[in-house]
Formats: structure tokens, C-alpha cells, sequence
């Protein structure tokens, strides 16, 4: 439990609105003061030490814990829908863009491997720096297992991502993450921002002999989606 999350900030319990106000003196949460809706207040002393909580007065305990799960339960639903929506601007984007250029790159390969998301570059992502765009999208996959993607190549981590559990709602967000992670590749790295810019009106397909058919084409069959997200970041960044 983490009580300093709840500073300054109203919560709702079963239709009243409580606020907190929280004073913190370096690692110790020394003193919280809890208003009820009703006007009735209720002061308290606890501490907050290595991940315990020590209560004055035990029978307000269940009243914070309620209100510190209510808060997390929030704040995860906002994250997972913001990132419903996000897959969903991109599901549509991509469903929508242009099938059909005068020239073509048909392959993410030596001069045009800049395209591949193997490529090493640094790609910071939600707080961590990784060796390249496929670690990024890769370490998504499982939020608790982060960090053991930071170091990895591409192809490694490809190869832990089809190890560690899915989350659950995987499928509706990876086109969005995959989109955020993309767009923070050629933002971030100013060199492979005017590479991508000079392919100019290129159709950006990612052909591949191993079968992928979602991300790219194979033997003339596939949706191309990370090509298609490739365009779409190319007409944002020449704007």
C-alpha cells in the first residue's frame, strides 16, 4: 500500500467524496488527516516504513485500505482504456491509409534496415530506455518482467516474448503500442527520422520469409500493419 499516492487528491467511497491531505518527511508518512463528506473529521498518526503501514487507531485501517485500492482500481482503468483508444486511432488509420504509391521498399534490409525494428538504436519507452524498437514492443507483453528486455537484442527479445505470460488484453493494444513505440524510434533518434522522411512517398511493405502475415507480407499475402504504421508516422513527421 502506498498512501503518499493519495496527496491532495479526492477519492470516492460508496458515493461520498473524502480528501486527504498528506504530509511526507522523507521515507516516513508521518501524519494524515482524513475529512469525511459530512463534514466530520477524523485525524489519525501512522508510519510508513519498508512497505508497512503502523495505525494509531486501527479501525480507520479498512476505510484507507478501501480507499487505496479504489484509487489503484482508477487509475488502471484509465490507463487500459487510454490504451483501447489508442489501439482503436490506430486499427483505424491503418485501415484507412493509401494501399497504393508509384514506388515501393519491399524489404527492411541492408540499406533499409533502418525500417526493421531490429535495428539498434536507444528507444525510450514508459520509463525505460531499450536497445531497439523490438525490445520495446517486446517487454509490453509482461509490465513485471520490464527490465530483463532493457539489454536484449531484437531477436532476443522476440525470442523471451513468446516465453513470459500475455497479458490478458494483449491483442487490443498491440497495434496501438506498437504505433507509440514506432513513432518514439523516429523521434527520438533524429538520424532515422530523416532516413524515414527520405523515403518520400515509398509504399513501406515489410516482406518477410517467416511467415509473418499480420506485421508484414509473405509471399505476396499479409496486412503489412507495422509497414502501414511506418507511413503513418512518416506523414506526421512532415507536417
Amino acid at each position: 500500500m502506498k498512501l503518499e499516492r493519495l496527496k491532495n487528491q479526492p477519492v470516492i467511497i460508496k458515493g461520498e467524496i473524502h480528501t486527504t491531505i498528506v504530509d511526507v518527511s522523507d521515507d516516513d508518512l508521518e501524519h494524515t488527516i482524513l475529512t469525511m463528506a459530512n463534514g466530520k473529521a477524523y485525524s489519525l498518526y501512522v508510519a510508513f516504513k519498508r512497505g508497512t503501514l503502523y495505525f494509531q487507531d486501527d479501525s480507520l485501517r479498512s476505510l484507507i485500505e478501501i480507499m487505496i485500492a479504489n484509487h489503484d482500481e482508477d487509475t488502471a482503468a484509465a490507463e487500459a482504456e487510454e490504451q483501447r483508444q489508442m489501439a482503436r486511432r490506430s486499427q483505424e488509420a491503418i485501415r484507412t491509409a493509401p494501399s497504393f504509391y508509384d514506388r515501393s521498399i519491399t524489404t527492411f534490409r541492408e540499406d533499409n534496415y533502418f525500417l526493421s525494428n531490429m535495428y539498434e538504436c536507444p528507444v525510450q519507452y514508459d520509463g525505460k530506455t531499450y536497445r531497439c524498437a523490438e525490445a520495446a514492443f517486446q517487454a509490453q507483453k509482461d509490465l513485471t518482467r520490464r527490465d530483463e528486455f532493457t539489454t536484449l537484442t531484437g531477436r532476443q527479445a522476440k525470442s523471451l516474448g513468446k516465453k513470459v505470460e500475455l497479458r490478458k488484453d494483449w491483442e487490443a493494444i498491440k497495434v496501438g503500442i506498437m504505433t507509440d513505440i514506432v513513432r518514439c524510434k523516429f523521434t527520438q533518434n533524429p538520424d532515422l527520422r530523416e532516413k524515414l522522411l527520405n523515403t518520400m512517398d515509398c509504399y513501406l511493405e515489410e516482406g518477410n520469409t517467416w511467415n509473418d502475415t499480420f506485421w508484414g507480407v509473405c509471399r505476396g499475402r499479409g496486412r503489412n500493419t507495422l509497414g502501414k504504421i511506418l507511413m503513418i508516422i512518416r506523414d506526421e513527421l512532415a507536417k
